[in-house]
């Protein structure tokens, strides 16, 4: 029987069309390797010092290895009756089977309507290659199903819900992030998502929260605001505690100023918002900012959150520099409409595409800062 070289090319049969049969040669190292979220010596596999490459093959069984068991602490926090659940309630439109499988606050299963879009569900439920790699939609490309040893996570709502689809020059995360995004989600919604996908986690997570603007436009103080993210970072941090790589991180990026929720001047005769809530998104941006700051800074600085999302669709005057004041909202003086993806002014809660992508990836440069990945 002859011996294939672990470099020779590889014919890879799939039905998947980003897995279609062709020639190709066995994957290069992750860009994560070697940093802060995927240390050189963790799977004892490399010895730095002597030169020695991983065997593809031994990386391909610790990828498949990763997949079963991020897979099974998946469904093992599902309850026990959770597929009659489903046999009852899966054919209703828009369906979730992450939020509706699991206890909820009443201690019981309820059937949840959204769209949630989770690439960590995609992750641990792929269909693999020979080299225990696939195709992931978020960087475009074919990758191991381990990507390291801490997870990066972002979870919005529809702020940046399926955010990377809106262009098709977009070539791909530079490194691969999860992404849990739901429409419409509420604070309590996102943490009742990482309740059923990450809570079981034996690995740290970092986590990055894009939330809190269908709280501000459902009335929610932000006192109440303040206190459910203060919850939120301290389930967190109670996720894979003692690892040697350090304990799982919480930050909050800065809300932003849509028209139907703010109101800058009485001259923007453009719009009159039906809730008038500029002086607490303000004041709420400022409290994100001190919880930042006052959350653990190690093993990284989450103050390094993204703050200036107040700023996007945000219109300002002109002043010189030395008079400029240190806060830039007082600057403000109405919106840049055309900046928006709705067309009634007093309907835009969304930002266009060209804006959430470039959301998307201040987002993904607060990951690459603290684990000190070069993009």
């Amino acid at each position: 029987m002859p011996v294939v070289k672990e470099w020779a090319y590889t014919r890879v049969p799939s039905k998947d069309p980003a897995l279609v049969p062709l020639y190709r040669p066995p994957p290069k190292v992750d860009k994560k390797f070697n940093t802060a979220a995927y240390p050189v010596n963790t799977d004892n596999i490399m010895l730095r010092s002597a030169g020695h490459k991983p065997s593809v093959w031994v990386m391909r069984d610790i990828s498949l290895n990763r997949q079963r068991q991020e897979k099974q602490d998946y469904y093992n926090a599902k309850e026990p009756a959770y597929k009659d659940f489903r046999w009852m309630h899966g054919n209703c439109p828009g369906y979730c089977s992450i939020c509706s499988e699991i206890k909820g606050t009443n201690g019981c299963m309820n059937l949840v309507h959204h769209n949630h879009q989770s690439s960590h569900l995609d992750r641990i439920t792929a269909d693999t290659d020979i080299f225990g790699q696939y195709y992931c939609v978020g960087c475009k490309c074919l990758h191991p199903v381990k990507t390291g040893t801490r997870y990066p996570v972002i979870m919005s709502s529809s702020t940046l819900n399926g955010w990377r689809g809106m262009s098709s020059s977009y070539t791909g995360d530079p490194f691969h992030i999860d992404w849990d995004t739901c429409s419409g989600a509420k604070i309590r919604t996102m943490l009742h998502s990482f309740r059923a996908q990450f809570q079981h986690s034996l690995r740290p997570l970092d986590i990055l929260a894009v939330i809190g603007i269908n709280d501000l436009l459902n009335g929610t103080s932000i006192w109440s605001i303040i206190d459910q993210l203060r919850r939120f970072r301290d389930i967190v941090a109670k996720v894979a505690p003692g690892e040697k790589s350090g304990d799982s991180t919480f930050a909050v990026s800065t809300v932003i100023n849509p028209p139907k929720l703010t109101r800058f001047t009485r001259r923007d005769h453009r719009h009159v918002p039906t809730m008038d809530r500029t002086k607490e998104i303000a004041a709420l941006n400022t409290k994100i900012i001190e919880l930042n700051l006052e959350s653990p800074q190690s093993p990284f600085q989450v103050a390094r959150a993204p703050s200036t999302f107040q700023t996007f669709g945000v219109k300002f005057r002109k002043e010189r520099c030395k008079d400029r004041p240190r806060n830039l909202m007082q600057l403000a003086v109405g919106h840049k409409h055309i900046q928006w993806r709705e067309s009634d002014p007093n309907k835009q809660l969304h930002l266009c595409d060209s804006k959430r992508i470039t959301m998307g990836k201040s987002c993904i440069r607060y990951f690459s800062q603290i684990y000190g990945i070069p993009l």
